[in-house]
């Protein structure tokens, strides 16, 4: 299987693969009420400051993309027009300002669980859904994993989906904390990797 760097001017790639990929994701599902958002994000993302870094990588079959960013750097949040229209939509559908306050939290909690030690993050990696389940997620991690372990650099990501903790684990990942915004909210995992282990 031959993977590549994604390009700027395929960030329509992103929206398509990493929105299906998604779409049955527990965190995406409850914080973004549309689910055309679910692309969006992921393209809004990438073009703003993934592709900058050239970390982020997609197979040749174009079926699979994994988004990473280099140690030291913070994500950003997504550029003000996707806020406005995600806003607009959570408003709309939701219960208004006291749920957007919670995915205010989300992202707090995030930034805080963060490893001080420096990592490369693993915002996302996705299948197309006619591809999962062929081993394809797992190789396109480890074609990074690979460059990382050989310069001893952590790799960490936010699991938002209990049924991937065993995948992320085989990669070498462990489970180092939860959290949980609201009663009746998913779970995110927070998975951590010390490259030094495997170097």
């Amino acid at each position: 299987m031959k993977i590549r760097k994604i390009r700027p001017e395929e960030s329509d790639l992103v929206r398509k693969i990493l929105g299906d990929a998604f779409a049955d994701d527990p965190i995406m599902r409850y914080t973004l009420p549309n689910i055309e958002y679910y692309g969006k994000y992921f393209e809004d993302i990438f073009l703003k400051q993934f592709c900058k870094y050239g970390l982020s990588i997609i197979t040749e079959n174009l079926n699979a993309i994994a988004l990473w960013l280099p140690p030291k750097v913070k994500l950003q949040i997504p550029s003000l027009p996707f806020l406005l229209g995600w806003g607009y939509h959570f408003y709309r559908d939701r219960n208004g300002l006291s749920d957007m306050l919670l995915v205010n939290r989300i992202i707090t909690s995030w930034e805080k669980a963060k490893p001080t030690v420096d990592h490369y993050y693993l915002l996302a990696v996705g299948v197309l859904e006619n591809d999962k389940g062929k081993g394809i997620g797992s190789k396109l991690i480890k074609e990074s994993l690979n460059i990382y372990d050989a310069e001893e650099k952590a790799a960490y990501l936010e699991n938002t989906n209990i049924k991937n903790i065993p995948f992320y684990e085989n990669l070498g990942f462990k489970l180092v904390g939860d959290y949980q915004f609201a009663e009746n909210s998913p779970k995110t995992y927070f998975m951590f990797r010390d490259g030094k282990s495997y170097s």
